[in-house]
């Protein structure tokens, strides 16, 4: 019992975290900084 709501106190922390950066980005994608894009690039 204690694990499940260890999970879904988790499950809602990643929910309200998720939530708050759509806001903060305005649903836009964020940012990627240089480093990140190196990286990651295509080429």
């Amino acid at each position: 019992m204690r694990e499940g709501l260890v999970l879904l106190h988790r499950r809602a922390q990643l929910s309200a975290f998720a939530q708050s950066y759509d806001d903060f980005f305005g649903g836009d994608p964020a940012p990627v900084s240089d480093v990140t894009a190196a990286l990651y690039s295509d080429d």
